[in-house]
């Protein structure tokens, strides 16, 4: 997953604090999608976990 410009300058300037981790977290929970963080199987692998079933899946 590619970042846009805008989406490079804001996270290095909200990490020039000193919770980044914090702030890194925080960042990237309100500007990118689960699936722009993390591979498909480890989605899937939490939702069924969580007790997710895909549509059309069990029958």
């Amino acid at each position: 997953m590619a970042t846009s410009y805008r989406q490079d300058i804001d996270f290095v300037q909200a990490m020039t604090s000193v919770g980044m981790l914090e702030d890194a977290i925080a960042w990237i929970k309100d500007n990118l999608n689960p699936e722009d963080v993390f591979e498909k199987k480890q989605l899937d692998g939490w939702a069924e976990e969580n007790g997710y079933v895909e549509e059309g899946g069990e029958e």
